[in-house]
């Protein structure tokens, strides 16, 4: 594969990597593969990653857990996209992954090409245990906020999340569910939004993720987000300590009397 610096045609290597993940999971070690290309990636390169994922399947045991594939750092994916333009690799094109037991899934960009929603709920349907999901993939991004609505309610387990996302439209407040998933950490990387939209924004997670301890925002258009967002959410979160606590005396009251 391109990660190792191999000619894609070959073919060979993906077959190499998953028998490196059979050994790896017999001592419960994670398989992490890395890329770092400086010349352009032929097409069949996504032929050689989806017969990976035939492969690794059919090689490792339900003991086998954590699957990271890792691109390229944020500021460098829109600059090796072009060495990727050729191929045009989405989850949804990936076989077997009901071969795979994973509690850890990390794929990112440019090796995605893309991620849609029906690649998410894939993953949603196939690991319903998962406990840490990094999605990114090349823009434009293409997620919305219901797939995040998606995530809360299918992936009741999630302790940690990163997703790139396009927020340019937000769903009303109204017609997100009041949740109390227990996702820990949110990083999210945003394409563009509304100025205007960071209250509505930081509500709306609220409501599906009321117990994340960190988070980190990125949006491309507006370099203030992340602090902007985190004092609303840090608002929320200290008001409804704040009213537990008041109910809680309430009860105190009433049993008193």
């Amino acid at each position: 594969m391109a990660g190792a610096e191999a000619e894609a045609e070959d073919g060979l290597e993906s077959e190499a990597e998953a028998e490196d993940g059979r050994e790896s999971e017999a001592e419960g070690v994670p398989l992490t593969i890395t890329m770092s290309s400086v010349k352009p990636i032929k097409s069949i390169e996504d032929q050689c990653w989806i017969q990976f994922f035939n492969l690794i399947g059919n090689v490792t045991t339900n003991h086998f857990k954590t699957l990271q594939i890792s691109g390229h750092r944020f500021e460098e994916v829109d600059a090796s996209y072009s060495l990727w333009k050729d191929v045009n690799l989405t989850v949804s094109k990936f076989l077997n992954l009901d071969k795979l037991s994973l509690e850890d899934f990390t794929i990112g960009a440019p090796i995605l090409h893309s991620l849609h929603q029906n690649d998410v709920q894939k993953i949603i349907n196939t690991w319903p245990g998962l406990r840490y999901l990094h999605l990114t993939s090349c823009r434009p991004f293409k997620l919305g906020f219901d797939v995040l609505l998606d995530i809360a309610l299918g992936l009741p387990s999630l302790y940690r999340l990163a997703l790139s996302m396009d927020l340019q439209q937000l769903p009303s407040l109204e017609a997100i569910p009041l949740l109390a998933h227990g996702l820990d950490r949110l990083e999210l990387d945003i394409s563009s939004m509304e100025l205007d939209s960071i209250m509505e924004f930081a509500q709306c997670i609220d409501k599906i993720f009321p117990r994340i301890d960190s988070w980190s925002f990125k949006c491309s258009n507006y370099p203030a987000f992340h602090q902007k967002a985190t004092s609303i959410l840090i608002a929320l979160q200290r008001a409804r300590k704040y009213e537990v606590k008041r109910v809680s005396l309430g009860m105190h009251e009433v049993n008193d009397e």
